[in-house]
């Protein structure tokens, strides 16, 4: 662990297991207790062994008064603020030519902390500073250029529609994306939104979560950054509702910034 300015660590996801465990939580945003669910007992046991004499090894768990094991506090605090978060904000993040990229950000009382998983099955937790400096990582990782509106019209696409459009225009076949999002939209704007997906630099799903509430209350957009265009959709994961209405309109990366700050 680094004791600096910033507090960051990492455990295998078998030391993540062992740590909710200790802290009497089954699951957390980014964890997948399917993995454990196939071990049988004696596998589980085995597994979940050998991480805790891991975790004792490197002082994470630490003995009490009572010769029991706890969580050293600076673990105790940083997981229990992604597993008991009071807000988050989820970024689902693709670049070209990329692996897909999920970053969670997690809010409880005075702490801030970063949530990655840098490599399959390790889990990185990063405290920040401030919120402001929550917000400048944020940012950071959207790579956001200097783009102002270019004042398109403001349309509405069925998603499964907007969908087969993007991968038109990921294809090569521009005009037959222009066309199919002109069916919706206006000429202009369907031509500027159908070059950013043909020329994607960034393309990332983005979900707040208020305090106490539930995904039902959440927040969800996604942003696609072209060489000169920076758009908004409402909602994410557009995938999975093919039949949805998706609000679409240009917005200046000031704006974006903006509008992920009053998160």
């Amino acid at each position: 662990m680094e004791k600096k300015r910033t507090l960051s660590f990492s455990l295998s996801q078998e030391e993540l297991f062992v740590a909710l465990r200790y802290l009497n939580i089954l699951m957390m945003e980014g964890l997948d207790n399917k993995i454990l669910a196939e071990l049988n007992e004696r596998e589980q046991k085995l597994v979940l062994g050998a991480a805790e004499r891991s975790l004792v090894a490197r002082g994470f768990l630490i003995p009490n008064m009572d010769h029991k094991f706890t969580l050293s506090d600076p673990v105790l605090a940083l997981i229990i603020s992604c597993a008991r978060p009071e807000k988050s904000i989820i970024i689902n993040s693709t670049i070209p030519n990329g692996p897909r990229q999920t970053i969670y950000f997690h809010s409880a009382r005075k702490m801030r902390v970063m949530h990655t998983i840098p490599i399959i099955a390790i889990h990185q937790f990063i405290a920040v500073e401030d919120d402001l400096a929550f917000g400048k990582a944020i940012l950071s990782l959207l790579r956001l250029s200097e783009i102002k509106s270019n004042k398109s019209q403001e349309g509405k696409v069925i998603a499964g529609n907007l969908l087969a459009a993007r991968d038109s225009a990921l294809a090569g076949n521009l005009d037959k994306a222009i066309k199919m999002l002109s069916k919706t939209l206006d000429p202009g704007t369907a031509e500027n939104l159908a070059e950013a997906f043909a020329h994607p630099i960034l393309y990332s799903d983005i979900q707040y979560i208020p305090k106490n509430t539930g995904r039902d209350r959440q927040t969800s957009f996604s942003i696609v950054q072209g060489k000169s265009s920076l758009w908004l959709l409402d909602g994410h994961d557009l995938d999975h509702a093919p039949s949805k209405e998706v609000h679409i309109h240009s917005v200046s990366s000031d704006e974006l910034a903006q509008k992920i700050k009053s998160f």
